[in-house]
């Protein structure tokens, strides 16, 4: 618990750290006056905030006041003799309201429509705090199915688009807005990322009153022309991850970055949670995280 000391009229006032919010004591009866406050957020409820479904082609979710959450910039580079995808987006809330527990998928197809088929789990991933007016970056790493290239003469299929498709979020009252905590991702100047780096260091701060609950980090590639040209996501929950205050992190791409990304222009993102809002275990298609 911090104090802070006051002078007035000879008299040393203590100031308490209380949960949320700080009181100042400015003389012997008078009334506390709040001079700061910080975030501290409940997860809303399914009758408060219930699930909102995407457009006819998932391109976007409609807020009820006005605005909407929409994938603003995508980019994709199929690597390692066509074996895996690197895709990388941005999403964008235009809204007045927090968008809560943000589904986003991803998903491959040819220059004939037809849908490449990938492997593993990482094509779904879900973003839990979006605030009105942010940006957050998503980024992973799809591997292709091994079946077509392990046929006679086979070989991968060419990916010639790589959809990013917004599934459902929640949208948080607006009164409630303001109790949503902000965390902030920097990578570490001190130690820029690089090729052959096994992990990149980040740096985070976060407003929230409390901790928050980790729930992986992702990062997307530009190229020297600012066009985004992959990402990556990592499912590591490191505790100090989504402390709150200013912390230091580390993310493991696992894949190596594509072969035109310009390394001084990754963007990170932490994704931290409000306690006991994680994922239902009886959700017909939950996301990696």
């Amino acid at each position: 618990m911090r104090r802070w000391f006051l002078v007035s009229a000879g008299v040393v006032a203590v100031l308490l750290a209380g949960v949320g919010v700080w009181f100042a004591q400015r003389s012997e009866g008078d009334t506390a006056v709040v001079v700061a406050s910080c975030p501290d957020a409940v997860a809303p409820t399914d009758q408060g905030a219930p699930a909102a479904t995407a457009n006819p082609n998932k391109s976007g979710i409609a807020a009820p006041d006005g605005g909407d959450l929409r994938v603003v910039e995508s980019g994709f580079t199929q690597m390692d003799d066509g074996r895996y995808v690197s895709l990388g987006a941005v999403v964008e809330n235009s809204s007045n309201r927090v968008a809560f527990h943000t589904r986003v998928g991803f998903r491959l197809s040819t220059a004939e429509d037809e849908p490449v088929l990938v492997v593993g789990e990482g094509h779904r991933i879900e973003i839990p705090i979006i605030h009105p007016g942010q940006r957050v970056v998503i980024g992973t790493v799809l591997g292709l199915d091994p079946k077509p290239r392990l046929r006679p003469g086979g070989s991968n299929p060419v990916v010639a688009e790589a959809g990013v498709d917004l599934a459902q979020t929640r949208w948080v009252p607006a009164e409630g807005t303001a109790s949503y905590p902000t965390v902030i991702t920097t990578l570490d100047p001190t130690y820029p990322p690089s090729r052959n780096a096994g992990t990149f260091r980040l740096r985070t701060n976060s407003n929230a009153c409390g901790d928050l609950v980790p729930r992986g980090a992702t990062l997307i590639y530009r190229d020297g022309s600012d066009k985004i040209v992959g990402g990556s996501f990592s499912n590591d929950r490191h505790p100090e991850q989504c402390l709150r205050g200013d912390q230091e992190t580390t993310l493991r791409p696992f894949y190596d970055p594509p072969p035109t990304a310009d390394m001084n222009r990754v963007e990170a993102a932490v994704l931290c949670d409000v306690t006991g809002a994680t994922p239902k275990v009886t959700d017909p298609s939950p996301p990696v995280n």
